[in-house]
């Protein structure tokens, strides 16, 4: 379950921060809840998009790609993730 961010906030389980837009997925019902209640995250669930769009920002001028594989600087992420798209070398 998918739940669109209002609020940037630190995920205190992940360490993750995350920012108005983007989206936040949990398991448990109670930290959904919790988090909608603060009003972080959206009373619904967003249907449009449970899926992770890579290559994935992780902090640091890092970014994981499609493979898992952690590669620095945006260009260079995008330019590798084309060509795991494209199946090239």
């Amino acid at each position: 379950m998918a739940y669109k961010v209002l609020k940037k906030f630190r995920d205190r389980e992940t360490g993750d921060i995350l920012f108005p837009g983007s989206q936040y997925d949990h398991a448990d019902g109670k930290r959904i809840s919790h988090l909608q209640d603060l009003g972080f995250i959206d009373g619904k669930e967003d249907k449009k998009s449970s899926t992770v769009n890579y290559p994935k920002h992780t902090g640091g001028g890092y970014y994981e790609l499609s493979n898992g594989e952690k590669v620095q600087g945006k260009d260079s992420a995008l330019k590798e993730e084309n060509k795991l798209n494209k199946g090239g070398d």
